[in-house]
């Protein structure tokens, strides 16, 4: 949060995975300081759940029923822009069901429900006309191999040209090549986890004499000039560092 802040950002996406952890809930705390409160969006933490067990992490399931407390409890649109369905990576029908849980909860008007990219276009329809909603999140990409996730975005903005989408985890090109209402995605730190800067072209390996602090600047600067960038207008940024960055804030 201090790192976005820093940076001038004005939206945050946090993830329910995570923020369950926090028994003391000092995440509220932090976004009431630095000025996010009602800006923040709620992922539920599906495909961090997904990940975790792939990689053999033994980790408790996420409840709908769960999510939708802490949700409410937290006080809905108070606390938060808006909050995506809870979706199951690998099993569409669950994500439906939690989607139809969470409208009868009473949390449709900001719900943005999940489709998977490597789910069929015939099932985004249905849930168009199902569900109406203002943004869809597309999930999944991360598990959908680069030619064929071109090739599947380029059919999902050509024929949903007046629905609006939310890119679940996307830090690479498509952020800039793709029509999109908002996205969000961890690849501001690829300085940190694998050596690698996000630019505008996609990765390259971190510029001799950067620091890894200056390479998550420098993405975070990138990101943060897409938001409210309601022309898609992309000035590209000299690849020169930034001057300084923060030290990162411990949540809990």
């Amino acid at each position: 949060m201090e790192i976005v802040k820093f940076y001038n950002g004005q939206w945050l996406l946090l993830s329910y995975y995570h923020l369950r952890e926090d028994k003391n809930n000092n995440w509220r705390n932090h976004v009431w300081r630095l000025g996010f409160k009602g800006r923040i969006l709620l992922d539920s933490g599906g495909f961090s759940l997904h990940k975790a067990k792939l990689n053999g992490k033994i980790v408790p399931d996420i409840k709908v029923e769960d999510y939708c407390d802490f949700i409410k409890h937290h006080g809905g649109t108070n606390m938060f822009c808006g909050w995506f369905s809870l979706d199951k990576v690998d099993d569409p029908q669950l994500t439906d069901a939690n989607t139809d849980y969470m409208m009868e909860q009473g949390l449709g008007e900001e719900l943005i429900p999940i489709w998977n990219i490597n789910n069929s276009f015939i099932n985004l329809q249905k849930l168009i006309q199902k569900h109406d909603p203002a943004i869809i999140g597309v999930g999944g990409l991360l598990f959908c191999e680069r030619q064929k996730r071109k090739g599947r975005l380029n059919n999902l903005f050509q024929q949903f040209p007046n629905q609006l989408f939310h890119g679940l985890g996307v830090s690479n090109e498509d952020l800039f090549n793709y029509d999109w209402h908002s996205c969000d995605g961890t690849g501001v730190f690829s300085p940190r986890k694998y050596g690698k800067l996000n630019t505008y072209d996609g990765q390259i390996p971190l510029p001799v004499g950067w620091t890894v602090e200056q390479g998550i600047g420098y993405g975070l600067e990138i990101f943060i000039s897409q938001e409210e960038n309601y022309n898609h207008i992309h000035y590209r940024k000299l690849l020169i560092p930034p001057l300084g960055i923060p030290e990162p804030l411990q949540l809990f």
